[in-house]
């Protein structure tokens, strides 16, 4: 129970809920399920699926950070690692109780496989937030600049009082022949290199559905503790839009939708550093 609460907090920080409802939706039947049906668990072959699920969910965090890289092949030696550890605690149960064992010992293999399976199924399709990696920050800006001291300085549309949690205001106002600025801070653990992308969106009115504009990549550097700071910039006009940032594969780390207003005179904004 304590292990299913943490991985469900590291992994929340990692993505959006919408993005990974599904993968919460599992992770959180396991929470509820390990208070109210604790008598199943007097069935091994449940106690060993939920112990592993919850290896796997925890080896998909810690091997990344050994390798120093985010990946297919570093997520499928994960997947890998778990498997070779759940055999080795299948072998122990079966060597102290193998007449107790034998009648299950199909059913636990192939609940074992299903889970290892269904977790692969959902790298893929970009259902699992793309832990360790976390979003520090994130916000729509006027400008930015690189100071001396190797910080960031941007001017930024403060946000209204009733949006709540946002860094910048989630109304930009386009002035012609300016650009927008979408800056992030990611955090990674230390000595972890990865790339990572800003998915500059619009949304099509006629067609309901959001279009790509530009998809723009840029690698960070993990160890800093706020995160590591990378920004990009469009062209952006009047409408609904968003700024998503992406691993290679696409999986969600974070994003911000605004609306795009046309201004003619330049709006009164603030300067923050980070």
């Amino acid at each position: 129970g304590n292990l299913t609460s943490a991985l469900i907090i590291l992994y929340a920080k990692s993505g959006t809920f919408i993005g990974s409802i599904l993968f919460f939706v599992v992770l959180g039947s396991l929470l509820v399920g390990n208070e109210f049906i604790r008598n199943r668990y007097s069935r091994t072959y449940l106690h060993v699926a939920v112990w592993y699920a919850l290896l796997l969910a925890y080896a998909v965090v810690v091997v990344p950070i050994f390798f120093g890289a985010i990946g297919d092949f570093v997520f499928l030696v994960s997947v890998l690692s778990s498997l070779a550890v759940v055999m080795i605690l299948i072998g122990t149960l079966y060597a102290v109780a193998a007449r107790e064992l034998l009648a299950r010992i199909h059913q636990i293999i192939a609940t074992v496989g299903i889970i290892a399976a269904v977790w692969t199924l959902l790298y893929f399709t970009g259902t699992i937030p793309p832990a360790p990696l976390m979003l520090r920050h994130i916000g729509v800006y006027h400008s930015i600049e690189r100071t001396a001291e190797g910080d960031y300085r941007g001017m930024m549309e403060p946000p209204f009082w009733f949006e709540l949690f946002a860094d910048t205001s989630r109304t930009y106002s386009y002035v012609q022949g300016k650009n927008a600025y979408c800056a992030s801070a990611v955090f990674a653990p230390a000595n972890l290199e990865a790339p990572i992308f800003h998915r500059w969106e619009s949304y099509d009115q006629k067609e309901g559905d959001w279009v790509s504009n530009a998809r723009i990549p840029f690698s960070i550097r993990g160890g800093r503790d706020n995160g590591f700071r990378g920004y990009t910039v469009a062209t952006v006009r009047p409408g609904t839009w968003r700024c998503s940032v992406e691993t290679e594969r696409g999986a969600l780390i974070g994003r911000i939708t605004f609306k795009v207003v046309e201004s003619e005179v330049s709006p009164a904004t603030q300067e923050v550093v980070f």
